[in-house]
């Protein structure tokens, strides 16, 4: 027996009842047996001497094989149920993304059990059933989770919203979802003997080909998609939504929108100086945005700068924008943090509520404030304790004041884009002579990072509790 796996299964029995909050040592029945068998699955290396990473596919094979020996960590007749799940393809799958997941963050939400056998929505509820709808399983729990709780907290843990794959509709049915089992603190993911039909539905999480996909569910749930299609493409696009929000006299970045292919347009706009943000016009959650200074570092690095350019137009046109975040997070090491407050807007029969947000820094203060640039999140008055003036003095603040000042700007930016139940709002903070301005720089129908949202009132992990009192009516199937 190599004794080096031998303590590489050990760890992961220890890790899974660590985190499923068992006693270690605890033998674990066939589902509960996922959190064991992703962190083996996520042991990438060969045995023995090797480092060379393994592929997916070599280690459900490993992973087969280490079976007998998992059988001690299971309780009895629970090797034999997973030997024959593991033969089934959807089970693998989910199980090597799953394990997936341990590489790509620390775990923040509960774990994802995978049942073996085909259940009922029934047997868990008859209510009237809310779906969150993904196409991304990356750490698709991290955003489940705080929704479920707020759910709960809400309308009681009947009405908590299960997640359902969009490989898992069928029509608007769906034939496998995500639960959160409240007792257990434990998602299950099964599949049903019958598919359960969707009484409402927000998509979230929708991948690289998100706004196809939202069009498809909008045009399949259409009055029960919570956040229509056409209210969301509005705010896909950056130039669109900041012309309107120009209108309403909210503060905005200048911009300039670079079409594919005109480089000498963007030398033009840079060639003014000052400091700009360049980005993709369409919503890409961070990706293909960067800081740039004017003339200097353009006469520098014109490669990069085409480089650039090219990322951003592989989703189509370009937008150089103003810089407006004069205010910046520094850290009890005076160092400073490029700084963007995400707030998130809810709609209800009474009105617009924010709820809800966080602050999101960056590594410095010329990398984007984002989490696809390695940003992280810290709690908002945390953070407006602690601004400055990029490269200049500490700013003290009414906190408060600048709280209600960004609720303001944020649910004045969604009250000109109907149809939408929860957006996600991304704002800095701008010093005007000697007074701080809230300015917005784009919003989502596809909020993601939810999992770091905390509640406005006391601080505490929360989405927006009003999102799940608005009354619904179960759907019946027509024939």
């Amino acid at each position: 027996m190599d004794l080096h796996l031998t303590q590489d299964l050990q760890k992961a029995w220890h890790e899974a009842t660590d985190a499923l909050g068992l006693a270690r040592g605890t033998r674990l029945d066939s589902t509960s047996a996922t959190a064991l068998l992703r962190r083996c699955l996520a042991i990438g290396r060969a045995t023995g001497e090797s480092t060379a990473p393994l592929p997916p596919p070599e280690r459900l094979v490993r992973l087969r094989g280490q079976l007998p020996q998992l059988a001690s960590c299971l309780v009895e007749g629970a090797a034999a149920q997973v030997a024959q799940a593991l033969e089934d393809p959807t089970y693998c799958r989910r199980l090597v993304e799953l394990a997936a997941d341990l590489r790509m963050s620390e775990r923040m939400a509960p774990e994802i059990c995978l049942a073996i056998r085909a259940g009922s929505m029934e047997m868990l509820s008859e209510a009237p059933l809310d779906a969150v709808i993904f196409a991304d399983p990356q750490l698709i729990g991290h955003e489940l989770y705080p929704l479920c709780i707020d759910a709960c907290v809400a309308a009681g843990p009947k009405h908590v919203p299960v997640g359902v794959h969009l490989d898992w509709l069928v029509g608007d049915s769906a034939t496998r979802v995500i639960h959160y089992d409240l007792e257990e603190d434990r998602f299950i993911e099964m599949s049903l003997v019958t598919p359960r039909r969707l009484d409402r539905a927000l998509p979230l999480a929708l991948g690289a080909d998100e706004q196809h996909h939202h069009r498809t569910l909008d045009e399949l749930f259409a009055e029960r998609c919570r956040n229509r299609f056409h209210a969301a493409e509005t705010l896909d696009h950056k130039a669109i939504s900041a012309a309107t929000w120009s209108k309403l006299g909210l503060s905005i970045p200048s911009q300039t929108v670079c079409s594919v292919g005109d480089v000498d347009g963007a030398r033009q706009v840079l060639s003014a100086g000052g400091e700009w943000v360049l980005k993709p016009e369409a919503s890409t959650g961070g990706q293909g945005v960067v800081l740039l200074e004017g003339p200097v570092e353009l006469h520098q690095t014109p490669d990069d700068l085409v480089e650039s350019l090219q990322i951003c137009w592989a989703y189509g046109n370009a937008v150089i924008e103003e810089r407006r975040d004069g205010l910046a997070y520094r850290d009890d090491h005076e160092k400073d943090h490029s700084l963007v407050i995400r707030l998130h807007v809810a709609s209800t029969p009474g009105g617009l509520h924010v709820e809800s947000g966080c602050a999101i820094i960056g590594g410095d203060d010329l990398t984007p404030a984002s989490f696809h640039h390695g940003g992280r999140s810290i709690e908002l008055r945390q953070a407006l304790g602690q601004l400055a003036s990029r490269r200049g003095e500490r700013i003290c603040v009414d906190v408060a004041q600048i709280i209600t000042d960004l609720q303001q700007t944020a649910t004045a930016a969604v009250t000109a884009v109907a149809d939408l139940d929860l957006v996600g709002v991304d704002l800095v903070l701008d010093l005007v002579g000697n007074t701080v301005v809230p300015v917005l720089i784009e919003a989502n129908a596809r909020p993601a990072g939810l999992i770091h949202s905390r509640r406005l009132s006391d601080g505490l992990a929360g989405v927006s509790n009003s999102l799940w009192t608005t009354p619904m009516v179960k759907q019946e199937a027509v024939s």
